[in-house]
């Protein structure tokens, strides 16, 4: 091989300098539609000028990647910081629940206590009604015992009924205009 500039290289040579595949070289050089400069027992052979468009290439090419990383890594720390900031904002709302939930724990057992004092309330109601019954015995049977009192007046009627069904007597047109 020749010294310098004029040095030929391989596909293989070109692709170990740069550090990647010998087919990514393939088909960046097709792509790119750069011919060898010679060919030598069946080994296209490229001058340094190509090379150093390659290097070119690459280079750019990692750069670009390492500027994705970057890009990717803040999406990273972002999405990162999204996550912290929904579970400090779910721990809040899971506070807001607990806090929610004690106050109805709270109101039932108030309930509940109220419940037993009226139950109380009505048990003494009762036993009191009880003691004043059995000191004072009811003359007539109630009500409650399933026999009705009538009035005098309801007995009347059932004694009478026609005589007690007062029909009103139908006016006229004129006569309710004029009263008579």
């Amino acid at each position: 091989m020749l010294a310098g500039k004029d040095k030929m290289y391989t596909m293989q040579e070109m692709a170990e300098s740069l550090h990647v595949n010998k087919t990514t070289v393939y088909r960046y050089l097709k792509k790119q539609s750069i011919a060898p400069a010679t060919t030598k027992s069946n080994a296209n052979l490229y001058d340094a000028t190509v090379l150093q468009q390659l290097k070119k290439h690459f280079n750019s090419r990692n750069s670009s990647n390492e500027t994705k990383k970057s890009a990717s890594e803040l999406l990273i720390e972002s999405l990162q910081q999204q996550v912290a900031d929904l579970k400090s904002e779910l721990a809040d709302e899971k506070k807001r629940s607990d806090k929610a939930l004690q106050m109805k724990d709270d109101q039932i057992n108030a309930l509940n206590k109220l419940m037993d004092q009226n139950q109380q309330l009505l048990l003494n109601t009762q036993e009191e009604n009880k003691r004043l019954l059995s000191l004072n015995p009811p003359k007539e049977k109630t009500v409650r015992d399933g026999n009705f009192r009538e009035s005098k007046q309801s007995q009347d009627e059932k004694d009478n009924p026609v005589e007690n069904r007062k029909s009103p007597k139908k006016k006229s047109f004129l006569g309710k205009l004029f009263g008579k």
